[in-house]
């Protein structure tokens, strides 16, 4: 509390307890949803520096069973409010708080070494343990191994198991069971080479501490990403994953509109509702519009001056692997995403790690749960076209994505577009032939071009290739004006480029698409593109600009299959 009585902004890592000396937002509906759901274990993944943690602490304080009454920090909060339901589940259970992000070492030796650490002072944390009549001999010899940092591999990989099974002898009740920051020990595993030892192991822990544990009442884990492939999960009973794609506890993380807008009015700063809605505002979890929390509370404590407070809090490996090696169609969708355009992509929440750099397509999944991008919805159209025009149907889910705001605009660039690196040698080639402008030797450069660029999966209709077509020009943007897609002559004009210089022409490219494989017919259709200009003067924009020497190019697209047709 500062001198006149006005809360202070708290940032970093605190307890709920040292929270409350803050300025606090009110999440402790959260509790009520997840004792109204009842669901076994619930998963939650959100971006980095969204209330994860705190909420976790909350949970645990709400819950957690202790000498000291913790009521006092609930009674004023909008949970009490809910009635005796909740009140009396308030300090009734023991609980087992496991925060994993110590386990991002650069070997398994030292992440293992890391997790022996926090299951010993998690076993310590519950000195009541070692006084119990209810234990065996051998339940604290085991407790005695794991603190001592001497217990054998099986027991430190069934050490969830043993805990929850002594608490609930100890204290006849069942414990709740809260592990924040599951993810980290195997996305680093990915990362630093050890992904199968630490896979291996993780998987043997959650599944001996949740599948196969009658001894405990519900578990909540947090991360940021879903570990797939061979599940840490499978075969729960009960088990939900709360991803940034569905609406469970969608508004507990990051703050609402209302939240922001009170905040604002408590540090008398209601002009600032504009502001901070440009920057920070636009995250859409499920359905709940969210504001980035880590960026209000910085813009704020910072006296209001807007900034790209979130760059810089996380290190994402994974990801920077897969934008150093993005193919030139992935590339150009990032490049419309960088322009404030919204493209459609697939999205796999389930992607085992291993997988990842199989198709560079998956970054969109990973800069969707990283926090770099939104969902505004699914493009159910998207796919019912992808699926009518291949012999080999799919059921991936295809969103429509953007740049949530200003703030992350501006991180994008510098943590995402920058960072991306697709060979300059492949545009210079298809470049000098461009501009040779002769018809066979576009056709063939274009050909090559795309065959090495475009997967299975891509081009289901005309939006792709205008997003591939772009990048390509984009990258003569020295040398080019691009001019925004608009209306020309008598009809849309799909790409326009003024040459900045003289002594070059300019450009006029209509785009068109077929499910049609078919060569000949390929051909026909750029060439009715290249009609298609000429006729709707689509060369207007140019002229208008003062450019007379105008190459004009009808593009026909199928699958990974190209004609072209050019007049000048």
């Amino acid at each position: 509390m500062s001198e006149s009585g006005v809360k202070r902004i708290g940032t970093g890592t605190i307890t709920f307890a040292e929270a409350q000396k803050y300025y606090y937002v009110d999440k402790t509906l959260f509790i009520r949803d997840v004792i109204d759901n009842a669901w076994k274990v619930s998963l939650i993944t959100r971006p980095r520096r969204f209330g994860k943690s705190l909420n976790m602490q909350m949970l645990k304080t709400f819950f957690e069973k202790t000498d000291e009454d913790t009521s006092k920090y609930f009674r004023d909060k909008k949970i009490w409010a809910c009635g005796e339901k909740y009140q009396t589940e308030q300090g009734k259970y023991p609980v087992i708080y496991l925060n994993l992000s110590s386990m991002d070492d650069d070997t398994w030796a030292e992440s293992y070494e890391d997790f022996k650490d926090v299951i010993a002072k998690e076993f310590n944390r519950h000195k009541e343990l070692l006084n119990s009549e209810h234990l065996t001999p051998a339940d604290i010899g085991a407790y005695n191994r794991i603190v001592n940092y001497t217990a054998s591999r099986a027991e430190y990989r069934s050490s969830l198991n043993s805990l929850s099974d002594m608490l609930s002898k100890h204290h006849e009740k069942r414990p709740v069971i809260l592990i924040d920051e599951y993810d980290v020990p195997i996305q680093s595993g990915y990362d630093k080479g050890y992904y199968n030892e630490a896979l291996a192991f993780m998987k043997g822990f959650m599944s001996q501490g949740m599948k196969y544990n009658p001894s405990f009442e519900f578990a909540v884990l947090t991360g940021v990403l879903l570990v797939s492939g061979q599940s840490l999960f499978g075969g729960l009973n009960s088990f939900v994953s709360c991803s940034v794609l569905n609406g469970s506890y969608a508004e507990y993380f990051g703050f609402t509109r209302e939240e922001v807008s009170d905040m604002l009015s408590y540090y008398d700063a209601d002009n600032k509702n504009k502001e901070v809605c440009e920057w920070y505002d636009g995250y859409i979890f499920g359905a709940t519009e969210i504001f980035n929390p880590w960026s209000v509370l910085l813009y704020v404590m910072n006296g209001f001056l807007p900034d790209t407070y979130w760059v810089n809090t996380g290190e994402n490996a994974d990801l920077g692997k897969l934008l150093r090696n993005v193919s030139p169609d992935v590339a150009a969708k990032i490049s419309e995403l960088k322009d404030g355009c919204t493209i459609t992509a697939r999205i796999d929440e389930n992607i085992a790690y291993p997988m990842l750099m199989n198709d560079s397509e998956n970054v969109f999944t990973l800069l969707l749960c990283y926090g770099y991008l939104i969902a505004t919805g699914e493009n159910k159209e998207y796919l019912s076209m992808y699926n009518c025009n291949r012999t080999e149907k799919t059921t991936d889910r295809y969103y429509y994505l953007k740049v949530p705001n200003e703030g992350i605009a501006r991180v994008f660039r510098k943590e995402v577009s920058d960072r991306m690196i697709v060979s300059e040698n492949e545009f210079d080639r298809i470049w000098d032939i461009i501009e040779r402008f002769d018809e066979d030797e576009i056709e063939n450069g274009m050909q090559k071009f795309i065959e090495d660029s475009v997967t299975y999966r891509d081009a289901p209709y005309e939006e792709f290739y205008s997003g591939f077509v772009r990048c390509m020009c984009k990258y003569k943007k020295n040398e080019y004006t691009i001019i925004p897609e608009g209306n020309s002559g008598k009809g849309i004009v799909d790409i326009a480029m003024k040459p900045n210089k003289p002594g070059k022409p300019g450009i006029v490219i209509e785009l068109e698409r077929t499910g049609e494989d078919n060569p000949d017919k390929l051909k026909k259709l750029a060439r009715e593109g290249l009609k298609q200009i000429i006729e709707q003067k689509y060369d207007t924009v140019l002229r208008v600009l003062g450019v007379t020497d105008i190459v004009k190019i009808g593009m026909a697209f199928s699958g990974s299959s190209v004609r072209v047709a050019i007049a000048r």
